[in-house]
């Protein structure tokens, strides 16, 4: 379900193992065709920076026109119906109990969308980190045409919540297919 339907929800745990309660759902599609988050909130990461923490996140829109004359295999269309407009969101917010409230900042647009000249179908699983020259980067999935597996991409930012330009390429290998990256700086070492 997770292609059309998956949610992002907020538990709590006394312990880091858990058991972890079910306290509220945060973010969910809501079907409005004029978003770019329409459906699945999925992915979420959450990362604070200076005196606000931000969570970013993967959704999409489905786009029924990517299909006319696309010549995708019948097995992949159910797949790609809601995953080729996957974009990378983020919402800024100051503590937990304002995100419980609803009090963020959400942006109306992406935060990073495939730019169709490197980056194609999709943009997914973000990994956002301050480098030691105060630039904030971004590790996250793209495809490349020609290349069955995902290409891991950076891009650069003055600002936790963008906005983002691709720096480079980093990962691409045909047979190896990769997923979920997570990076952080460590000041100490």
């Amino acid at each position: 379900g997770w292609n059309k339907y998956s949610e992002i929800a907020y538990a709590v745990s006394d312990k880091i193992n858990g058991p972890y309660k079910h306290v509220k759902i945060i973010l969910k599609g809501d079907s409005d065709s004029n978003k770019w988050d329409r459906y699945t909130m999925h992915n979420p990461q959450v990362r604070k920076f200076g005196k606000f923490y931000y969570l970013y996140y993967i959704s999409n829109s489905y786009d029924s026109t990517l299909f006319n004359n696309s010549g995708f295999a019948k097995e992949w269309k159910h797949w790609l119906q809601y995953n080729a407009t996957q974009k990378i969101g983020v919402i800024k917010f100051k503590n937990f109990k304002d995100l419980l409230d609803g009090k963020f900042l959400k942006p109306s647009l992406p935060l990073m969308a495939p730019d169709n000249k490197r980056t194609y179908e999709v943009t997914t699983n973000p990994t956002v980190t301050e480098g030691p020259d105060g630039k904030f980067y971004m590790l996250f999935k793209s495809r490349k045409p020609n290349v069955g597996n995902m290409t891991f991409w950076m891009a650069v930012s003055d600002k936790p919540d963008g906005p983002y330009q691709i720096a480079s390429e980093v990962f691409t290998d045909a047979d190896m297919a990769c997923e979920d990256p997570c990076m952080w700086y460590d000041k100490k070492r």
